[in-house]
């Protein structure tokens, strides 16, 4: 299968010069891996630039471990062109662990520090659009609600996390907090945003469902499968038709 997909892609290349292929590229932190199990119909390219641990916070910073700031930069000047579509997921790994470890060691109030990632996060858009200059191709999905469990301390993820004391409640607040806060960005702006709290949040418990949550416990992921259907979705209803996991995925 995959010798299969490789020779659509080089095909979808070299026809892209005479018919209007449009590019669909995703900057995302690991939450956006499960762009790279899905495919797109003939007329989509989809790109992915994923960074493992990017954070919103740290996107400024020049010198973080990730080099996220440096990374997307790269792509963003080599890879997008005018009107390509771009989505943007990113947030998950502020929202559940740098904003509480922030605070606790800074002193910095929640608010302060939500607004500061919303204008690092502001910046990072209005760059990807300097090269592709439509802002309803900016795609901006609501940050991966928390789904590491309360005292859960098995999995590489939940380990190094462990630090703090926030409850997966609390942890889910501060995120559909944040999630409001960048839909009124978008909103004043004119980007495109994608709300994906209203399939992933649980109305009785105030958490994510049970129903999204990977199946192997160490993998703090949502399951591809299940994301990946409300994914599509979702860009279907913006006219990205077919946009879908691939049948081996």
């Amino acid at each position: 299968m995959g010798y299969f997909y490789s020779k659509v892609t080089l095909l979808k290349r070299v026809l892209s010069r005479f018919f209007s292929i449009q590019r669909v590229h995703v900057l995302s932190d690991s939450h956006g891996v499960v762009y790279e199990s899905m495919q797109s119909s003939f007329f989509y390219q989809l790109k992915t630039k994923i960074v493992h641990g990017a954070t919103i916070t740290g996107i400024q910073n020049i010198n973080s471990k990730t080099q996220a700031k440096k990374k997307f930069s790269e792509y963003i000047d080599k890879e997008i062109s005018v009107n390509d579509f771009i989505i943007f997921q990113l947030g998950e790994v502020d929202c559940g662990f740098t904003v509480w470890f922030k605070n606790k060691r800074d002193g910095k109030s929640f608010d302060k520090l939500l607004d500061r990632m919303l204008e690092n996060y502001h910046a990072l858009i209005e760059e990807a659009y300097s090269k592709q200059l439509n802002k309803k191709r900016l795609l901006i999905t609501s940050t991966t609600l928390p789904t590491i469990s309360d005292n859960q301390d098995w999995g590489e993820v939940a380990h190094k996390r462990k630090g703090i004391n926030a409850n997966q409640y609390e942890r889910t607040q501060l995120t559909l907090k944040f999630n409001s806060k960048l839909r009124d960005l978008c909103s004043l702006h004119g980007y495109t945003y994608i709300d994906f709290d209203k399939y992933l949040l649980n109305p009785t418990t105030g958490i994510v469902h049970d129903y999204y949550k990977h199946e192997n416990k160490l993998d703090h992921h949502l399951d591809p499968r299940k994301i990946s259907q409300v994914i599509t979705k979702e860009l279907s209803s913006l006219g990205l038709k077919n946009i879908e996991l691939k049948k081996n995925g």
